[in-house]
């Protein structure tokens, strides 16, 4: 973990980015006061070097920064 912002209570969040360039994977929990939770509903493949799947990780979603 790199990051970890908590106590948003808006439905927009802006993040400023000072970490280096590469690739970077994002969950997202929301929840309320009353101690109930939702993850995100997408999968991410992870994949070998020739790109065949080999298994998923649900609620992750990855990104790249050049």
């Amino acid at each position: 973990i790199i990051e970890e912002i908590t106590g948003i209570t808006s439905l927009k969040h802006r993040m400023y980015w000072s970490h280096s360039s590469g690739q970077y994977f994002v969950q997202v929990i929301a929840r309320d006061s009353q101690g109930n939770w939702q993850a995100p509903s997408n999968d991410y493949d992870v994949t070998d070097g020739s790109g065949t799947a080999l298994y998923k990780v649900h609620g992750i979603d990855t990104f790249t920064v050049d």
